[in-house]
């Protein structure tokens, strides 16, 4: 499984970045805690095609109300990028306290070419278009999103040749 971790800037990243609190409050129509897009060509073809299953985390530090958390994520192409393909939103889910809170989805994003790319948003809601709700989060280290996909390998280095001189 490939792990992408989001923080307050808005790219996905494939390594914990260090840890930052943000905060959203948020009514029945939702705000963004954090929305980034991993790189061009992330996954790319290896995001493969059909319903395949995330597992989305948010480290939780505090509330204020009666907040609900939710994931949307979608393949964004790479012929048309201010267009996510097949976004997927998922359920509200409530927030009772601070701690890690844990949402595992299935969604079907189509299929994936060469230059597309993942995005995932992290949604707050209040319990009422007039009434809203608050969510701290610590967000870089432990709030991630896993994918089903493998993980690239790691870049190799070149080899380097040494000319060892007898005396």
């Amino acid at each position: 499984m490939a792990s992408y971790y989001y923080d307050a800037s808005t790219t996905l990243w494939r390594s914990p970045q260090a840890p930052v609190t943000v905060s959203a409050t948020g009514s029945s129509y939702g705000s963004y805690i954090s929305r980034a897009t991993a790189a061009v060509g992330d996954p790319g073809v290896d995001g493969g095609s059909g319903a395949q299953t995330f597992t989305a985390r948010l480290n939780v530090t505090s509330i204020a109300g009666t907040p609900k958390w939710g994931v949307v994520i979608a393949r964004v192409q790479s012929v048309n990028p201010s267009v996510l393909v097949a976004p997927y939103t998922s359920p509200q889910m409530p927030v009772a306290g601070a701690g890690l809170c844990e949402h595992t989805f299935t969604a079907d994003l189509g299929s994936w070419a060469a230059a597309d790319r993942l995005y995932c948003a992290i949604m707050v809601y209040g319990p009422s278009a007039k009434t809203s709700a608050t969510i701290s989060a610590e967000v870089g280290a432990i709030a991630s999103l896993a994918a089903p996909w493998s993980p690239p390998p790691p870049a190799r280095r070149p080899i380097r040749t040494v000319q060892i001189l007898r005396l």
